[in-house]
């Protein structure tokens, strides 16, 4: 019982963690967001950095 409790809580974070557009969405609108994936994938370039308070 335990170990599907915390696969679980592990699956909901890494939903939640590795969806940059939840991020993303407060600086871009939908368009933009769809636009900066297609020059990511057509570039190989990435966001990263450490999110400012």
């Amino acid at each position: 019982m335990a170990n599907k409790t915390i696969l679980q809580e592990v699956e909901r974070f890494c939903s939640d963690a590795f969806q940059p557009s939840k991020v993303l969405s407060e600086f871009f609108t939908d368009s933009e967001l769809a636009e900066l994936q297609q020059l990511q994938a057509k570039t190989g370039s990435l966001i990263s950095g450490e999110p400012i308070d």
